[in-house]
């Protein structure tokens, strides 16, 4: 069956982790998503694209995890916005609820997130 490139807009917005430097005897500020994705072709690797803006003096590190499985771990020097993408392996993006978990683990910086959006391949008939 032939394929077709598809996209989900996870969110078109953005969000902001505010807390300047996290709290060590509480759990990291987490932002969740849950989407379908019913046209996506298990069977191929989906792409998901992001901005970042780290504001303040000192690095900080944000965690993705998609289905339970970190997809992005990465540590950002403030200073500048940035755009990125994650390779997502096979099987990890299924049709119906999908979770993904944005949260900025460490460092004495406000985050802001902005425009998820997810490529991968659909089946067409």
């Amino acid at each position: 069956m032939p394929t077709i490139a598809d996209f989900y807009v996870i969110d078109g917005g953005s969000f902001t982790f505010s807390t300047p430097e996290p709290n060590p005897f509480t759990p990291p500020e987490v932002v969740e998503y849950t989407f379908s994705a019913p046209a996506a072709d298990a069977g191929t690797r989906s792409i998901l694209f992001l901005r970042f803006h780290p504001q303040g003096e000192t690095d900080c590190r944000v965690e993705i995890f998609l289905n339970g499985t970190l997809i992005l771990g990465r540590t950002l020097t403030p200073g500048f916005e940035r755009s990125m993408h994650v390779a997502i392996p096979r099987g990890l993006v299924v049709p119906t609820d999908n979770t993904l978990s944005v949260s900025k683990v460490d460092g004495g910086v406000v985050l802001t997130v902005s425009e998820l959006v997810l490529f991968f391949q659909a089946t067409i008939n």
